[in-house]
């Protein structure tokens, strides 16, 4: 096998190496991390289903912090959101929650990541996690988001 001298490669070349590796990465679609500093996180978003993920990858991200993922900014008109892993976050169901269904209206884009990290808590209740998510807009404008907690 031959070894690479990584002593010999040049800047414009591991330059352009980085630049097409940046490019492919913007390529993908959904949610994805933008940056990552503990204890926060924050993710690319192009709509309410990539909010959603968004908002159970910051959970993901925040366990290994023993943390809840709370809001710390999000670009309402645009595409960014940032998670912060809070200790002392905790989220109560809301009224109206039974056993495995989870039903919740929203407005705005910090209304959606609230309520889905409400929701991811109270399944885990259940030893569950949140399932297929259905959105809904309702006639005034707001959203309805339901799912199950499966698992």
């Amino acid at each position: 096998m031959k070894k690479i001298d990584v002593t010999r490669i040049s800047i414009p070349t591991a330059c352009a190496a980085i630049f097409a590796a940046a490019l492919i990465g913007g390529c993908v679609s959904g949610s994805h991390v933008v940056d990552s500093t503990r204890p926060s996180v924050t993710y690319h978003f192009s709509n309410d289903r990539d909010l959603v993920e968004a908002t159970s990858k910051a959970r993901a991200y925040c366990q290994d912090y023993n943390a809840w993922p709370r809001t710390a900014g999000i670009d309402e008109d645009g595409d960014e959101v940032t998670f912060v892993c809070d200790r002392t976050a905790a989220y109560d169901p809301e009224p109206g929650w039974t056993d495995r269904h989870v039903s919740f209206s929203f407005a705005s884009h910090h209304d959606l990541v609230e309520a889905t990290a409400r929701a991811e808590s109270y399944c885990r209740r259940y030893d569950a996690e949140p399932g297929d998510l259905n959105i809904h807009v309702n006639p005034d404008g707001s959203r309805t988001a339901t799912f199950e907690c499966e698992g």
